[in-house]
């Protein structure tokens, strides 16, 4: 998906929440990028609000936006929540740069699989693990098999397994 079709995508997404989300709308107005963000650098959220048959996360469209309105709809994800859970956040740069997704639940880390599309599929290069002892593997096919990289605390790099993610396993 073309870096413009995902912005138009991210800003109708950020509309729509506005709407159910109200502290969305105060931040989501502010569309442009932090000064600090260079240009084309979007933050996502993403909620998981269970599991299908097969154990693959059922996750909400992303909302996207900048650094600030991600902390916002990660705040607003905790307030409206009785308990949210954080299963990593994703860049797509080395070193916690670039853009990032934040993979939130209603479910804890316990062997969901996140299944990366569009912009996020092969394009993961650094990741905070939030999932405890539990590791979070990244595995070059989407069947969640073939090469895989466990992590059990944040990574600057996912070495071998930069840009090559297509399933994420939390716990």
């Amino acid at each position: 998906m073309g870096h413009h079709r995902m912005r138009r995508i991210a800003t109708a997404i950020a509309a729509a929440a506005a709407t159910t989300v109200g502290t969305v709308a105060t931040v989501g107005a502010a569309e442009a990028p932090t000064p600090t963000e260079p240009a084309g650098v979007e933050h996502c959220v993403v909620h998981a609000s269970g599991v299908d048959e097969d154990g693959v996360l059922i996750v909400s469209e992303p909302v996207c936006g900048s650094e600030r309105l991600a902390t916002s709809m990660l705040n607003s994800s905790a307030m409206s929540r009785s308990t949210t859970y954080t299963l990593g956040r994703h860049f797509s740069s080395t070193s916690y740069g670039g853009s990032s997704i934040t993979i939130t639940g209603s479910v804890p880390c316990g062997g969901g699989v996140w299944k990366p599309t569009g912009f996020w599929n092969n394009n993961i290069e650094s990741s905070i693990h939030y999932c405890g002892s539990s590791g979070t593997r990244f595995y070059d096919s989407s069947s969640c098999s073939g090469s895989v990289r466990t992590i059990f605390s944040s990574t600057s790099s996912l070495g071998s397994m930069n840009n090559r993610a297509s399933c994420v396993r939390y716990g």
